[in-house]
C-alpha cells in the first residue's frame, strides 16, 4: 500500500473523530493540523475545487475554523487515539 493509500484511509477511517496530523506544507515548512472530517456546517454551496486531484483530501481545521487541503504525500504524522502512524 503506497503511502497516499495508507493516509487516505486512516483519515477516512476517523469517521468524524478528531485527529492530529503533520505535514509539509507548498512552501516546505512543517503544519501540525487539528482536524476532522465530515463537517457541513460551513459549507456556502459550490463544487469542491480540489475533488479531481487524488492526493488532496479535504478536512475542517479545528483551530481556525475553516476547510483545508491536506496534501496526503508530504504527511509526516497521523494521530487519532491511540493510533499514532509515524511516516519517514
Amino acid at each position: 500500500m503506497c503511502k497516499r493509500d495508507l493516509m487516505l484511509t486512516a483519515i477516512d477511517n476517523t469517521k468524524g473523530k478528531i485527529f492530529n496530523v503533520w505535514f509539509i506544507k507548498k512552501d516546505k515548512t512543517m503544519r501540525r493540523m487539528t482536524a476532522r472530517i465530515g463537517v457541513t456546517n460551513h459549507l456556502k454551496g459550490g463544487k469542491s475545487t480540489t475533488a479531481h486531484k487524488n492526493y488532496l483530501r479535504t478536512v475542517f481545521d479545528m483551530e481556525k475554523g475553516q476547510y483545508r487541503s491536506v496534501n496526503l504525500e508530504t504527511i509526516q504524522r497521523f494521530k487519532c487515539g491511540d493510533i499514532d502512524l509515524k511516516i519517514e
